[in-house]
């Protein structure tokens, strides 16, 4: 475990005091009491050929990002990470389902609460946003390329005293009424991305369990796409993690991205 801050890592110490039983992720934690983002710390990494496994920790971010590298407010309190990973090419939308069922298990672990994911990258709670899932992957011809993927999750800030996040996030603290303990949520997080990592390289994707999670399934929704917009019923998800959007005159149309909105 390596820290880059002068203060406390209280954050991983308390992750870390029961034990972090993994094989691959954490085997070296960055901690960074404050840091422009965990993505681009983490993308060093993989440019400098760190081992797999490094995990990006800290308390705020100045220049945090979401998908589109859109502004993700990153205030003190909650948990903000990314982890460096050198999967096989073109698996980004998997590493994404992944990393969705393991923010869900970790969120229930720790806190009982049960949260839904509105796809691609969503975690959503009682309707509004709690957390994010970004993956960004870098590919070269000599195979050595690398995804960083990023969870950032709202756990003790209370976003209703941002005018333009009032009415569409939360966090965990908020709706369960106490603060929570961000190590033992990082440390759930990291054990079950290490395990559902490894059943990956062995070809496992817990495809079905992401889709049970999927609020956005059965709904009738509109979809942005490169520069498109369809419409209609979103009917499932495919192998990769493709959306099936059953068009208004009935055709089909599988999407492998896109700015869900929601239909009534």
């Amino acid at each position: 475990m390596v820290g880059k801050s002068t203060k406390s890592m209280n954050l991983v110490r308390e992750a870390l005091a029961q034990g972090l039983y993994t094989q691959i992720v954490g085997r070296r934690i960055v901690y960074f009491s404050r840091v422009g983002s965990t993505m681009d710390e983490a993308a060093r990494e993989g440019e400098k050929g760190s081992e797999e496994g490094v995990v990006v920790v800290a308390d705020e971010q100045m220049q945090g990002r979401g998908r589109l590298r859109r502004k993700w407010v990153s205030e003190p309190g909650n948990l903000y990470l990314s982890v460096l990973l050198r999967p096989p090419p073109d698996v980004l939308s998997l590493l994404m389902v992944i990393a969705g069922v393991v923010t869900a298990r970790a969120i229930r672990e720790s806190s009982g609460l049960r949260v839904r994911l509105k796809w691609p990258n969503d975690v959503m709670l009682r309707g509004r946003k709690v957390a994010g899932i970004l993956a960004e992957g870098v590919a070269t011809q000599e195979g050595e390329g690398y995804v960083a993927l990023g969870i950032g999750i709202n756990v003790n800030s209370d976003p209703s005293h941002l005018p333009e996040l009032a009415a569409v996030a939360t966090s965990l603290s908020r709706e369960k009424g106490v603060p929570l303990s961000r190590g033992a949520l990082l440390r759930h997080i990291l054990q079950e991305l290490d395990h559902l990592y490894l059943g990956f390289r062995r070809g496992d994707v817990p495809l079905d369990e992401w889709r049970g999670y999927l609020e956005t399934l059965g709904r009738r929704v509109r979809v942005a796409f490169q520069g498109e917009v369809y419409q209609g019923l979103a009917e499932d998800v495919d192998a990769r993690g493709n959306l099936v959007l059953r068009r208004e005159d009935g055709t089909r149309i599988t999407l492998p991205a896109g700015e869900v909105a929601y239909l009534r």
